[in-house]
């Protein structure tokens, strides 16, 4: 039975169409040896290597969905990297050097993130397969489900993605790389590399283009399990299906986390589903230490009930629901406290937010979930009616977090996230956001007679790392009861 379930997939895969002219496996190959190091690639690594990691990645899933990049969302710097770089900027009319400065790489953030949302780009998480994957799902509306996976298709079935998933006994990887490694009549192999967890198959067959990737792995019940899929689409659909590929491929996750597949769907076929886990209290973003056992938060929503604030037991002194700004009494709390200056509406900003830590969910089912501070650049943006907002890369709970201008002086919170941004590779990428003012805090404060105090005068160009190294022990996580 095992055995025919296989063949089933295999056969399917074969029949899939389908293959993208680019490295499939998506390893992004470091720089090949010289017997010099080549000084103009040195500068740029040096200068990409510099940046945050997120801003790294942001750039890299930007220029996939530009056309100039076709390697992998790491954060590392290669040929593919700086090439695609200089093929962007040179349409630009920027510098072809391998460096684009923070406007530039604003602007292709923005442009790559109007290509994703125009493709209707999204991950789903297969109720079938268990499998985490990216998909243009404006291009792929229908779904239908069979008993290995579900398949995403166009409206006309001429663009497929088909979900799978089958038990493995150990051999099965080789067995199934080895059934569709061979050409066959009507079908070309353009593309093949096994690998002892994974492989990757592609070509063309019957005018249509096709890639498989298959990944071995384990299911949270401890079977041993193989998890892939298939992308087959028509020569026509090219130019535009190759940067969907990559863009799929990138965002693939055979064995997302336990917590991914909760949100997504229960347990694939041929696996037993564990009982459901006991409620856990979730992050619900960061609180600003204002005094002695006083704490400012901004509450994403109603539904929201603080349990704990810096791992201490908070009671809720008022809330304005406009804004959802939170003053809490918090039991024995001595952070230092943090003052709210006026925003100048002018230069860069950091942003210091309590983000969930990645990794597997505590084994005490009430525990609260590990988090740590994430530091991120922002940028002012003034509309139309010259009101703030922000552009940075806010994190899943965001909510809250606090904004320092370059001087150093809290300046604002970041508004309540009313759901969980798109995550692209893992990480939230740059976007716009409403800001709560250091003067509209304080209004509030003052509101609650909590008797803000004003914040000393700052001057001067502070690094980022400083500014999170003075404010780190105020900016506390909020953690909602379960």
């Amino acid at each position: 039975m095992r055995m025919r379930r296989l063949a089933m997939i295999a056969a399917a895969a074969c029949a899939a169409c389908g293959v993208p002219a680019l490295p499939p496996a998506l390893a992004q190959a470091p720089a090949a040896a010289q017997p010099a190091p080549d000084p103009a690639f040195e500068a740029a690594r040096k200068a990409f290597e510099a940046l945050p990691e997120l801003d790294r990645r942001v750039m890299q899933d930007a220029l996939i969905w530009t056309g100039d990049y076709k390697g992998a969302v790491d954060g590392g710097f290669g040929r593919g990297t700086r090439d695609a770089i200089s093929a962007y900027a040179r349409r630009g009319n920027l510098p072809t050097d391998g460096t684009l400065d923070a406007k530039a790489r604003a602007a292709l953030a923005a442009a790559g993130a109007k290509l994703r949302d125009a493709a209707g780009f999204k991950t789903v998480v297969d109720a079938k397969s268990s499998v985490s994957i990216g998909l243009p799902t404006k291009f792929l509306p229908k779904k239908t489900e069979s008993q290995t996976g579900a398949r995403f298709a166009s409206n006309d079935a001429s663009a497929t993605v088909d979900l799978f998933q089958a038990p493995d006994s150990g051999t099965d990887l080789t067995a199934m790389f080895d059934k569709l490694k061979a050409d066959a009549l009507g079908r070309k192999v353009a593309y093949r590399v096994s690998r002892p967890d994974f492989f990757v198959v592609s070509g063309d067959a019957g005018g249509k283009t096709f890639y498989t990737r298959v990944a071995r792995g384990t299911a949270p019940n401890g079977t041993a399990m193989l998890r892939g899929y298939t992308l087959s689409y028509p020569a026509q659909a090219k130019a535009t299906f190759d940067i969907y590929s990559i863009a799929i491929a990138s965002s693939f996750t055979p064995f997302p986390t336990a917590a991914a597949v909760a949100s997504g769907a229960p347990a694939g076929a041929g696996a037993v589903s564990a009982p459901p886990a006991a409620p856990r209290p979730a992050l619900a973003g960061s609180a600003i230490a204002i005094g002695p056992g006083r704490a400012v938060a901004v509450l994403p929503g109603p539904a929201c009930n603080a349990a704990q604030v810096g791992g201490r037991a908070a009671k809720i002194v008022t809330t304005q629901q406009a804004t959802g700004l939170t003053l809490f009494d918090v039991a024995g709390l001595n952070a230092p406290a943090q003052a709210f200056g006026t925003v100048d509406k002018t230069g860069p900003v950091v942003i210091l937010q309590q983000s969930a830590k990645a990794g597997p969910a505590p084994a005490a089912p009430v525990a609260a979930p590990a988090t740590d501070l994430v530091v991120a650049p922002g940028d002012w943006m003034i509309g139309e009616t010259g009101a703030p907002r922000l552009l940075a890369p806010l994190q899943p709970g965001a909510s809250g977090a606090a904004i320092f201008s370059r001087a150093g002086t809290l300046v604002g919170l970041a508004a309540a996230q009313k759901s969980a941004p798109r995550l692209v590779a893992g990480i939230a990428p740059q976007s716009t956001s409403t800001v709560l003012t250091g003067e509209a805090v304080n209004a509030f404060l003052q509101s609650a007679n909590a008797s803000p105090r004003a914040a000393s005068p700052a001057a001067g160009d502070k690094s980022a790392a400083d500014i999170a190294a003075a404010a780190r022990a105020s900016v506390l996580p909020v953690v909602s009861a379960p």
